[in-house]
C-alpha cells in the first residue's frame, strides 16, 4: 500500500511487555527503530554509523548505540537479519499493514472484474468527446485510495526532505515536517518558483553545515531559500 504507514492496533499489554524491563536508553533506541522500521516497511540497514544517523544519534554516541542495540537483540526486542534489525513491534505492523494492502488491492481488483464493460463507440461518437468532458470534472488536491490514507502531490517530495532530514541525524526535522506548519513552509518555498531539486539542494547543503546540532523547525533554512530565489531573480 502507496503512502503513510498507518501502525497496527496494539495490545497494551503487549506494549507493556516489550518496554517494561528496559531502561530509558533502551526505550528510545527500539522506538525509534520501530519507526525507521515502519518507514521503511522493512529492517533497517545494519551499518551501524548510517542506523545510528537515521535513529536520532550523533556520530559520536554510535558506539552507545550499536551497544544498545546488541543488547535488544539479546532481549528479543530486536530481530537481527541479513538485511538489518527490525523491532518485533515493527515486524508485526508491517506484516499487518501489508496484508491489508494485499487484501485491499484484490478486492479493488474483483470490484473491476463486476464492473459492465462500456459499449463500443459509434462512427458519430468520436473519443474526444468523451475526453472533453472527463477534463471539465474538478481535479481533486488528494486522491483517497481507501479509508486509511490519501496520496497528496506534496507526499512523494515531504518523504525525499525527511529521509535528508533522517541521513543527517535530524528527527526533530523529520517530525516538524509532519505537522502543518513544516508542510506549509515548504509550500510556500515551491510557490516562490523554486523546483523540488533546487529546495532538496539548499536543504542537503544546511545539513552539512550544521553538522550533529539539532535543527527543529524547517525555518532553518529560510534565509538560504530566499538568498537563492533572489539570485535567481536576478538571472531571469
Amino acid at each position: 500500500m502507496s503512502g503513510q504507514m498507518f501502525f497496527a492496533q496494539l495490545p497494551i499489554q503487549t506494549l507493556r511487555n516489550a518496554i517494561w524491563d528496559l531502561d530509558e536508553t533502551e526505550i528510545a533506541t527500539l522506538v525509534r527503530l520501530l519507526v525507521v522500521n515502519c518507514e521503511l516497511q522493512g529492517p533497517a540497514e545494519g551499518d551501524m554509523d548510517r542506523l545510528a544517523r537515521r535513529c536520532g544519534h550523533g556520530r559520536r554516541s554510535t558506539k552507545t548505540f550499536e551497544k544498545t542495540i546488541t543488547t535488544l537483540v539479546k532481549l528479543g526486542k530486536v530481530v537481527q537479519t541479513e538485511a538489518g534489525f527490525f523491532a518485533v513491534l515493527a515486524r508485526n505492523a508491517v506484516e499487518h499493514f501489508q496484508d491489508k494492502s494485499k487484501k485491499a488491492k484484490e478486492n479493488v481488483a474483483k470490484r473491476k472484474d463486476r464492473q459492465p464493460t462500456n459499449a463500443p463507440q459509434s462512427d458519430e461518437e468520436p473519443a474526444e468527446v468523451h475526453q472533453s468532458s472527463a477534463e471539465t470534472k474538478p481535479a481533486s488536491a488528494a486522491t483517497t485510495l481507501d479509508k486509511d490514507e490519501c496520496v497528496h502531490p506534496m507526499d512523494g517530495f515531504v518523504k525525499r526532505l525527511n529521509s535528508l532530514a533522517v541521513s543527517y541525524g535530524q528527527p526533530e526535522l523529520e517530525a516538524a515536517l509532519m505537522r502543518h506548519e513544516g508542510k506549509e513552509k515548504v509550500l510556500e518555498w515551491m510557490e516562490m518558483g523554486l523546483s523540488e531539486d533546487e529546495i532538496a539542494r539548499i536543504v542537503e547543503k544546511g545539513l552539512k553545515n550544521k553538522g550533529d546540532n539539532p535543527i527543529s523547525s524547517w525555518n532553518y533554512f529560510g534565509t538560504q531559500i530566499r538568498r537563492f530565489h533572489a539570485q535567481k531573480a536576478r538571472r531571469l
